[in-house]
């Protein structure tokens, strides 16, 4: 009867241990699949990361003729809109935020301004974003940017904090 219980024990332990084995390359397949995956397809809440948001803004800019600055993620999707992107347009000497829908569309606005050095680019929910921007003398201030969308309507809304 000893001698039943402990083989049997035995069979057990080897099917445990197979199986354990079974389990491990299974979730392995399943973290190579997902990390192939991460590349093209959202993140489960539906965030773009920036290297996302900075190849379309890529696509856009075939020619390289415009200057990359920042991006951020519209994490409220406002305007079923997925990121921004700041950058400098050198032809018409002006700054501008593209707003990137999820096909790769971007609504642009622009600022006949200078970008400040460091301009910490930042998404305040509800379609707007802020950055800072610089005088030709030199003066810092903060530049707004919203964007409101109404079917095939796109209205931008672009307030400073500059004193005249």
């Amino acid at each position: 009867m000893k001698k039943s219980g402990v083989l049997f024990l035995s069979f057990i332990c080897a099917l445990l241990m197979s199986a354990c084995g079974k389990e491990e390359s299974l979730l392995a397949e399943s973290v190579s699949d997902n990390s192939l995956l991460a590349e093209s397809v959202p993140s489960e809440d539906g965030i773009r990361s920036e290297e996302e948001i900075v190849s379309m803004f890529e696509n856009m800019n075939q020619d390289g003729s415009l200057e990359y600055i920042d991006c951020v993620p519209v994490s409220d999707k406002a305007g079923d809109r997925i990121g921004a992107v700041l950058f400098w347009n050198p032809d018409k000497e002006t700054t501008n935020v593209a707003f990137f829908a999820a096909d790769g569309t971007a609504q642009q606005c622009a600022i006949a301004a200078k970008t400040a050095s460091n301009p910490d680019f930042e998404y305040l929910g509800d379609g707007k974003v802020t950055f800072q921007m610089e005088t030709d003398s030199g003066v810092l201030y903060h530049q707004t940017v919203t964007i409101s969308v109404d079917g095939s309507s796109v209205r931008f809304i672009s307030e400073d904090d500059l004193q005249k």
